[in-house]
């Protein structure tokens, strides 16, 4: 799967948003810091694999 510029930077602004609602859903507690580091570690590497594609 190829993604050209514009979608590549829709993907990365929604992780980076999607990285934004992880932080605060912890700080406020709603989720346990297992669940938010696994779902972090997702979004880092998607956004690793997204820019490297």
């Amino acid at each position: 799967m190829e993604f050209n510029n514009y979608e590549q930077n829709v993907l990365l602004v929604a992780l980076d948003h999607m990285e934004e609602h992880l932080q605060a859903l912890e700080v406020m507690g709603d989720i346990t810091e297992d669940t938010y580091n696994l779902r972090m570690g997702a979004v880092k590497t998607a956004k690793m694999k997204i820019k490297n594609y």
